[in-house]
């Protein structure tokens, strides 16, 4: 018996050092080719060429065949690895943003340096420490204004309304990006917590917002606000899951090849374990932040609320390379308690032309939560009450948004009025609304409509078929009404259109305090939520099922 053990074990290990010696035979096959390649590149290109270049081009094309995650930081882009894992970076403290050839302020954060020196949202850049910035891109301009804590650079902007351009001198900080970007009690004694990403000690962020609303009050449930949160560090997201479940429990599980890596538990014990809750989500939820919404509804312990989430169920990890840079590489894909891996597209399966695979809801499988309601996997979290968004109502408020109008009215807005109502009051009347539409028609704004955009391509089909001419009064009758005038597109879309002018006015005198304050109040999936939260029935009805 003790020879047959060992002779098994020793099969065994000729089998694995064969296929490693298999597996690092193919690479160096591989690497004896590019070598070769760069080699007679050397030896006989016309010109000289840049071989750093050559080779970053290289590895991000062989990168472009793994998944869009898996990404090559050279040494000089180690400060935005950096930025990503830890939310830390040394500058002004603003986000940008660029209309056409000019870069904005569009957020200074309230007491970093930018807002320190005067800068306000909207004012357009035009120099950075005497070098002319106009025709640069965001990115471009944005490398500009970070730099060594302690430094100074001046800035010079244009802000609508006044005649000269402002000269500012900003001294550079170590800018902390806050992973809880707001909180507040709703209705007196609902919490809300709006959480953007999950770097570094975010968790104790997290924790210590929650334990500043418990102390202003006595909570009768917690609104999470997971929208827009692209996920982040997987053992920050445990943490916050331990706020919430008991101690030990599985939350999530990393897998590569069917061969468990790692079993992620809650670590503490549950300061708020039967405290009601719900959590929001969009599709722009992702990663980190899936991992609690899914935990959650695996366990029936919160009411997910929003829109389908973005479906990134693979795991990074971030391994020095040679030379000074580092590679972020996709090792493992996890699963939540269920069984379940939400992720959304396959990348190890692509189309002839190059697309990655993305997998249909029909071929997707049936688990169960804790009190036996069936989720799916693949797709990301799909909410237990779905909540329109703009999308779903007319098209224009997106497509204003995406032409950067509110940004540019708002600009226009703060010129005419120094002051404005306090946030917590505030509403776009009919009179901003009348000034808005004629703002848009000074300016000829063309709208299409997404349908008609549709309706031109059924015209080509049409055409193609030999029907159009039979079908003309149709379409004629048709395209009226796909391109509604433009007071008929803003009243359509009336709420998001206000929603979105109030944000950008707002933060124009309050900053995001202030655009938070009217979110808040406003929101629809907020309200929603406190409906849930104001009724155990309705809660019931969700997480426990007859």
């Amino acid at each position: 018996m003790k020879k047959t053990v060992i002779s098994s074990f020793l099969a065994l290990c000729v089998m694995v050092n064969v296929v490693a010696q298999t597996q690092s035979g193919r690479i160096q096959k591989q690497l004896s080719i590019y070598n070769q390649v760069m080699r007679e590149l050397d030896a006989n290109f016309v010109d000289t060429l840049s071989y750093e270049t050559i080779n970053n081009a290289a590895i991000k094309a062989m990168l472009y065949y793994t998944d869009p995650y898996t990404v090559y930081f050279p040494p000089e882009k180690t400060n935005v690895l950096q930025q990503m894992t830890t939310g830390k970076y040394a500058g002004v403290g603003s986000t940008i943003t660029q209309l056409d050839d000019t870069v904005f302020f569009a957020d200074p954060f309230a007491d970093k340096p930018a807002y320190k020196a005067g800068i306000k949202a909207g004012d357009a850049i035009l120099s950075i420490d005497g070098e002319k910035v106009i025709g640069m891109s965001s990115a471009d301009v944005s490398s500009r204004l970070r730099g060594k804590i302690g430094t100074t650079l001046q800035v010079k902007v244009k802000r609508h309304g006044v005649a000269k351009p402002l000269t500012m001198n900003i001294t550079r900080e170590q800018i902390q990006t806050p992973s809880v970007s707001y909180n507040a009690l709703l209705d007196n004694n609902y919490g809300y917590i709006h959480f953007d990403d999950f770097t570094e000690n975010s968790s104790s962020e997290f924790h210590a917002a929650l334990e500043s609303l418990a102390a202003r009050a006595e909570l009768k449930g917690l609104i999470i606000d997971l929208r827009g949160n692209p996920g982040g560090i997987v053992g920050e997201a445990a943490k916050i899951l331990s706020n919430f479940i008991d101690e030990g429990t599985a939350v999530v599980v990393t897998k590569r090849h069917d061969e468990v890596l790692r079993t992620y538990k809650t670590p503490y014990a549950p300061q708020w374990r039967d405290l009601p809750l719900v959590v929001l989500v969009d599709d722009d939820t992702a990663s980190a932040s899936e991992i609690v919404a899914g935990t959650l509804q695996d366990l029936d312990r919160a009411v997910i609320m929003g829109q389908r989430t973005f479906g990134k169920g693979l795991v990074q990890s971030v391994r020095a390379i040679e030379g000074g840079g580092n590679l972020k590489v996709t090792v493992a894909k996890y699963y939540i308690p269920s069984g379940r891996c939400i992720q959304a597209i396959d990348y190890s399966q692509r189309t002839d032309d190059g697309k990655p695979y993305y997998m249909p809801d029909s071929l997707t499988h049936e688990y169960t939560t804790a009190h036996g309601r069936v989720v799916r996997d693949g797709g990301g979290i799909k909410p237990d009450v779905e909540i329109k968004t703009a999308e779903d109502g007319g098209s224009i408020a997106y497509r204003l948004s995406q032409d950067q109008q509110f940004f540019r009215f708002a600009n226009i807005f703060v010129a005419k009025h120094p002051t404005i109502e306090p946030a917590a009051s505030f509403v776009v009347s009919d009179t901003i609304m009348r000034q808005f539409t004629e703002y848009l028609k000074n300016i000829d704004y063309k709208y299409t409509s997404f349908s008609a955009k549709y309706a031109e391509e059924m015209k080509r089909a049409l055409k193609y078929d030999g029907l159009l001419d039979s079908c003309s009064v149709e379409l004629e009758a048709l395209e009226s009404k796909l391109n509604p005038p433009l007071e008929q597109a803003l009243a359509i879309d009336d709420h998001y259109v206000r929603e979105s002018l109030a944000m950008e006015i707002l933060n124009r005198y309050y900053s995001h305090h202030g655009t938070y304050a009217y979110y808040v109040r406003n929101d629809l999936a907020i309200r929603t939520a406190l409906q849930y939260l104001t009724d155990p029935r309705k809660m019931s009805e969700v997480l426990n099922p007859k």
